[in-house]
């Protein structure tokens, strides 16, 4: 296992292809560095002009600091074989996806600090167990301003809810570019070590993310429908120095 220190790695470089599926190929209405920062509706539309019908938009939060919201992160071609780069002048099938991930930005957040406020839980009579989280939108630590959705979880006969989970949704280019050691050791103290949660994810909304369950040693990868994740592709491990990533 090589072990890396640095603000956040995860090491895997994305394979880009441009080999889609069958049937007739069109031109493409621009080149893909072209899209990102445009308005995805105008994205969508140029595609659907050029005849391309399978349009798929996926949302993202992003943060008015740094992103406008509606501004396209990224479009993706592709169904099995995905190509993320491409020329003004390449063509696809007519019926490969088109994957037009933009970032959505709230209003502003209220410069008073706002009272404690209750998470989701359940409508039973353990609701008044769930935990309780105070919000910081104005943090400088960007991993602590997304509020902490609560699950249930519930015994086998779906009679009580006998524990919790967590969920904090964050923009994975974020976490790599911004978030400190001394950001993330905040994140758990705040996050998960005072609070009465089985575990804790972290979901950067493309299918990955970080599954908390100790606070110790963390692992990142594909996440599942319960917010864990059972096929790692590396961990986050606290030291003394600061937190480490190991890619598996």
């Amino acid at each position: 296992m090589k072990k890396v220190h640095a603000t956040f790695i995860f090491g895997a470089a994305l394979a880009v292809a441009l080999v889609g599926c069958g049937g007739k190929r069109i031109a493409v209405p621009m080149a893909s560095d072209t899209c990102v920062g445009m308005n995805y509706a105008d994205v969508q539309q140029a595609f659907n002009d050029s005849g391309f019908a399978n349009i798929v938009l996926v949302p993202v939060d992003g943060f008015a600091k740094y992103h406008e919201d509606g501004a396209v992160k990224s479009v993706e071609i592709g169904q099995t074989i995905v190509c993320t780069g491409w020329e003004d002048d390449s063509t696809f099938p007519e019926d490969d996806t088109i994957r037009i991930t933009y970032y959505v930005v709230d209003d502003p957040a209220p410069t008073a600090t706002p009272e404690p406020t209750p998470t989701q839980a359940p409508t039973d009579d353990a609701a008044s167990a769930a935990p309780v989280y105070e919000e910081y939108p104005d943090s400088d630590n960007w991993l602590l301003r997304p509020r902490v959705i609560v699950y249930p979880l519930w015994n086998g006969n779906n009679t009580k809810v006998v524990a919790y989970r967590g969920v904090v949704q964050f923009d994975k280019e974020m976490m790599e570019a911004h978030i400190t050691s001394d950001d993330y050791k905040e994140f758990l103290e705040l996050r998960f070590k005072d609070h009465r949660l089985n575990w804790l994810t972290i979901d950067f909304l493309d299918g990955t993310g970080i599954w908390i369950s100790s606070g110790l040693y963390d692992a990142y990868g594909p996440l599942e429908e319960n917010g864990t994740v059972q096929d790692a592709v590396g961990y986050m491990e606290i030291t003394k120095d600061g937190w480490i990533y190991s890619a598996q």
